[in-house]
């Protein structure tokens, strides 16, 4: 009889098609085991180098314009619904490392529209940890030295993280459980895993909103008018505003000449 991994519980219940209440408490405890095991085998230390000093976060804009910054902040509790890195009213800030990847994950819809782009700038000196997921097969992130059954437990990880599914409600319940027991540790600040918008040419990255305000400054802003050509269906972006100023908590908007 073939010996099962130590992490069979885990691969079984992240491949479960319904989760219930009690499978989830179960998965929590196998992958606080797993993490345990894991140590800093996959931590990636954030930012990497003195290139990497900014993220970006997008917003669609609905008939408005945003006018605070807090806008490009994390949603109100109540306003926070499920999503792949968090529970309904537990606000998480996503983010990536560029603004392409950013607006892409949006999921602009395919009709003209407006979108805001902030940029935020880690403070000196600060270091964190990120929690990678799915992206020990690339090259910038490739590793050495963990076991196979660690690596087989990324790869079930990864296949949550990178996954499109109709069920949101069941697939998101899933990864929001995984990346809340990441955070339960103190020694992660958030997690990176790869972006399914960009067909993994990217990465996404969600950060603990407590940490935001703390570490991270607003030092631009975009406004841009996304029209889609009705031949070829592809969006084209033009720059209509900018910020590099701002009044306390208000954006003071310049005109893009």
């Amino acid at each position: 009889m073939e010996e099962k991994s130590k992490y069979w519980l885990l691969n079984d219940l992240c491949h479960k098609t319904k989760v219930t209440p009690l499978q989830t408490f179960f998965l929590q405890q196998a992958l606080r085991t797993y993490f345990a095991d894991l140590g800093e085998s996959l931590q990636i230390p954030f930012p990497y180098d003195l290139n990497n000093k900014f993220v970006y976060r997008a917003r669609l804009n609905e008939n408005f314009v945003f006018e605070k910054k807090g806008d490009l902040y994390c949603p109100p509790i109540g306003q926070t619904k499920l999503g792949r890195a968090n529970f309904p009213n537990q606000p998480i800030f996503y983010c990536a490392e560029t603004p392409d990847v950013a607006v892409a994950e949006i999921k602009i819809p395919n009709k003209d529209c407006f979108v805001t782009v902030g940029q935020f700038r880690i403070k000196e000196g600060i270091k964190l940890s990120l929690k990678s997921l799915g992206l020990h097969k690339t090259e910038r992130y490739k590793i050495e030295g963990a076991k196979n059954e660690l690596i087989e437990v990324e790869n079930v990880l990864m296949e949550l993280f990178t996954k499109n599914s109709e069920d949101y409600d069941e697939l998101y319940s899933k990864t929001a459980t995984v990346t809340s027991t990441v955070l339960e540790e103190n020694s992660y600040h958030g997690i990176i895993y790869p972006s399914i918008q960009t067909e993994f040419k990217g990465e996404c990255i969600a950060i603990r909103p407590e940490l935001i305000k703390q570490h991270f400054e607003l030092t631009e802003v975009k406004l841009f008018e996304v029209r889609v050509d009705p031949a070829t269906q592809k969006s084209h972006f033009k720059e209509r505003l900018y910020a590099l100023n701002f009044d306390n908590d208000r954006i003071k908007w310049l005109f893009k000449e």
